[in-house]
């Protein structure tokens, strides 16, 4: 024990108690730089007994001794976890939205900064505290606790902290702003993936967060996903838990009667015309699925559905088991999936399918080798049933945008035995045509 320790402790156990100094109207004066102020800015994990007997010292909750930077006694029982003092301060009148100056930090913010936060979280919000103050940083409360690393907190106390603050935002109706950018324009999911915080990513896509919000390098949450696990080679498993919570997210939308409208629509379009998601026509001049050597690749592939594909060749016991599991299941091998009808392939297969199989390592395995043509099969084979995926969408949009640009010149049937022969690079240019005519 130091000596200062024991010099507190010693004045402490006395049963001194500090008195204000009055003002020139005879009231108690806050603006005093007090010994609690020194300590705090020293170490404040380490000296929080001793910022404790100090608070035995400095006792008076309707004085807030505030020091030249700002930093006052409430916010320093914030950052201390003192449940007990912060609720004195707010009984008697305490501002819990006041901001330390120097820092623009708010009294919640320093609050989470302790492992003992959570009551004094429920304090201050429950007294009205505005959850969605930011800092000079930009940084709000929800890109902290998403930062579970820079806090140094348990990942189920960071866990802990989030559910409290997204349950008491909803008892009061004051929604959190779960797409708040701090000054680089990251937002808390930006943060909640550079930290690997995957729960609080869960909550924060299910709670609205948008995987596609660009942060000032233009960088989303969606590729910090993809560089930061690539480096690991862990690629799949992080994407596979993104977009099963983004389809979670998007399935509780439509459940709510969420219509897809036509601007969203070519949005979509756009991404695909963007990145040449389309299966070209010359690709299939040659039928390069009747390749021999893609035949026998392709019949060592299986897509079940709600399973990934699952290789011919297994090599140890957990394979096998999958494998059992497979033959109680309806399954089909890739070389009859290429081959199936855009129609016929929607009622075997859903877009999960799709995903896992063109996730799937053994995909890139299996075909990384050169068609005549020069391009891969992996390649050939993604973008065949990204044609096969996305055709109803492209012919349901297509058919009546079509006829929009022919200004209904012929009647719906032959329209649509039109769309039914184009493919869907030409059925988005019919989309896209018809919107840019149109504006």
């Amino acid at each position: 024990m130091s000596e200062l320790e024991v010099f507190i402790m010693f004045v402490g156990r006395s049963g001194y108690k500090d008195e204000p100094k009055l003002d020139t109207d005879d009231k108690p004066s806050s603006r005093r730089t007090t010994p609690v102020h020194h300590v705090v800015k020293q170490d404040c994990n380490i000296m929080t007994h001793m910022i404790r007997l100090l608070f035995e010292i400095y006792n008076r909750y309707d004085v807030n001794y505030t020091d030249q930077s700002g930093l006052s006694h409430f916010h320093v029982a914030c950052r201390c976890g003192f449940d007990d003092a912060v609720e004195k301060f707010l009984e008697l009148g305490q501002d819990p939205n006041c901001l330390w100056p120097e820092t623009g930090d708010s009294p919640l913010r320093l609050a989470v900064l302790d492992k003992k936060a959570k009551e004094v979280v429920k304090l201050l919000v429950r007294s009205g505290v505005d959850p969605n103050l930011a800092n000079k940083d930009g940084l709000t409360l929800l890109h902290i606790i998403s930062a579970r690393f820079y806090l140094g907190l348990p990942l189920l106390a960071v866990l802990d902290l989030a559910k409290l603050l997204f349950e008491i935002a909803e008892e009061k109706q004051q929604p959190l702003q779960v797409n708040a950018r701090d000054k680089y324009g990251n937002t808390p999911l930006h943060f909640a993936v550079l930290h690997y915080n995957d729960y609080v990513t869960k909550m924060l896509l299910r709670k609205g967060a948008d995987p596609n919000a660009a942060n000032d390098e233009g960088s989303t949450p969606l590729y910090e996903f993809f560089k930061r696990d690539s480096f690991f080679n862990d690629v799949k498993s992080s994407v596979d838990l993104f977009f099963k919570i983004c389809v979670e997210v998007n399935q509780s939308v439509q459940n709510r009667g969420y219509q897809l409208k036509r601007s969203d629509a070519l949005t979509i379009m756009k991404f695909f015309a963007k990145y040449r998601l389309f299966e070209k026509s010359k690709d299939l001049e040659k039928c390069w699925y009747d390749n021999e050597k893609f035949i026998k690749k392709a019949k060592e592939i299986w897509i079940c559905p709600g399973m990934s594909h699952i290789p011919n060749i297994l090599h140890d016991n957990e394979w096998f088991k999958i494998r059992e599991e497979m033959k109680v299941k309806p399954n089909l091998p890739l070389d009859e999936v290429v081959r199936l009808r855009p129609e016929e392939a929607a009622k075997l297969l859903t877009y999960e399918d799709y995903w896992k199989f063109a996730c799937s390592y053994h995909l890139m395995a299996n075909f990384t080798f050169y068609l005549d043509c020069g391009k891969y099969y992996e390649e050939l084979s993604a973008l065949h049933l990204c044609e096969k995926l996305s055709r109803e969408f492209f012919r349901s949009w297509a058919l009546y945008l079509f006829m929009e640009l022919i200004q209904n010149r012929l009647p719906i049937l032959c329209c649509d035995m039109i769309t039914e022969e184009l493919k869907n690079e030409d059925l988005c240019n019919i989309c896209l045509a018809a919107t840019d005519r149109s504006s």
